[in-house]
């Protein structure tokens, strides 16, 4: 998903399980998976999207900031 929406060929990636790279990640001993009060953030596809969109052009980020 990142790499699409970056623009880079994904055709040269290797979809592997988590086992397969020898290394287990640590998990936290809590960690809330939801909220009743804060806000929702954007799916990660759309924020991925803006990413790539600001990379190639940073002025872009500039002009959303003095719409608001």
């Amino acid at each position: 998903m990142a790499a699409a929406a970056a623009g880079v060929d994904t055709k040269r990636f290797e979809e592997r399980p988590a086992a397969a790279q020898g290394t287990h990640p640590i998990r936290p001993v809590y960690s809330a998976l939801g909220t009743e009060r804060g806000l929702l953030m954007p799916p990660l596809g759309d924020a991925l999207v803006r990413y790539a969109a600001l990379r190639a052009d940073p002025t872009q980020y500039i002009a959303a900031r003095s719409n608001q």
